[in-house]
């Protein structure tokens, strides 16, 4: 080997021992915990399922009331996991067109719509998807519940039919 071949080999051989000399390794070390963070969620006395009474025409149409047929609802949690302490509602579906703040009906009834109220504290209950708001609650004895009331609400001159809306409802733990 002719010495500029061994002086060239030696300057590779010393940079790449330099190079490795002065490589750091870090470690992170990524720590946090999990936990059941559920509960079991019920419909209350209902099942899920909120059956509003039969609304009279003149009843609907006779422009002394917004809201008809108030019927309560609740929806219960229980064997909340310890360790939450909020449980955090928010409801979605399709909004009436006419109004974000009521949800619209898939029956055959014309110019009425669902409207959702908690009852403590007295708020709209609006899909979020049109701008609602989440609903807190705590979360005691590992337990919590959110209660409220459904009505019709004429949006105009109601016509006969069906009635019917869906409202989904997810909860989040904290």
């Amino acid at each position: 080997m002719n010495p500029l071949t061994r002086l060239i080999a030696a300057g590779l051989a010393s940079s790449l021992a330099i190079t490795s000399a002065v490589a750091n390794t870090v470690y992170v070390q990524v720590t946090g915990s999990l936990i059941d963070a559920t509960c079991t969620i019920t419909g209350g006395d209902l099942g899920g399922t909120v059956t509003l009474p039969t609304l009279p025409l003149e009843k609907a149409n006779s422009g002394s009331a917004t809201d008809y047929g108030h019927t309560p609802f609740s929806i219960q949690l229980s064997n909340c996991a310890a360790g939450v302490s909020t449980a955090v509602f928010s409801f979605d579906g399709a909004a009436h067109p006419l109004d974000a703040q009521l949800w619209a009906s898939n029956g055959t009834a014309q110019n009425v719509a669902l409207a959702l109220k908690r009852t403590t504290p007295d708020e709209v209950i609006r899909p979020i998807s049109s701008g609602g708001s989440e609903h807190r609650v705590a979360i005691n004895g590992y337990a919590a519940r959110i209660n409220g009331v459904a009505t019709y609400h004429p949006v105009g001159l109601v016509t006969p039919g069906s009635f019917g809306a869906i409202a989904t409802v997810t909860v989040r733990y904290e």
